[in-house]
């Protein structure tokens, strides 16, 4: 897959993202944040809790054992110090001593026989690491 292509897919997950957290009442504040070499995909509010959130696309085909992983597990632990660094970042530059802050992982699933990348699946995990 070209890099064209894989930011494409990646574009679509993280619209897919948004849409299924302003379903739930959250406030898209930010998207694709950046602070030096860190990303934060999307900050968002809900109530006393500001969100960062990581997004993971993939298709996953249920024949390829190469992809018999989730796509939170590629948001390793390198990955999450760079969200944090960058959370640390925002969170100097928009202080709000009122609200708690979480970390979340929004899996996007695309269906393996579309050329168009359908989105299948969404799945949100919550608290899904801490700084």
């Amino acid at each position: 897959m070209s890099k064209t292509e894989k930011r494409a897919r990646g574009d679509r997950g993280e619209n897919a993202a948004v849409g299924y957290l302003c379903r739930r009442f959250y406030r898209i504040l930010s998207r694709n944040y950046r602070a030096g070499s860190a990303e934060i995909d999307v900050v968002a509010k809900r109530g006393k809790t500001l969100v960062f959130v990581e997004v993971k696309t993939r298709r996953l085909n249920p024949g390829d054992s190469s992809r018999l992983t989730r796509p939170a597990a590629a948001v390793t632990r390198d990955k999450q110090e760079h969200v944090i660094r960058a959370a640390k970042i925002w969170l100097a530059q928009h202080p709000d001593p009122k609200l708690s802050v979480r970390f979340d992982v929004i899996e996007v699933y695309l269906d393996p026989d579309e050329a168009c990348d359908r989105v299948t699946r969404i799945e949100h995990i919550r608290a899904a690491f801490y700084a």
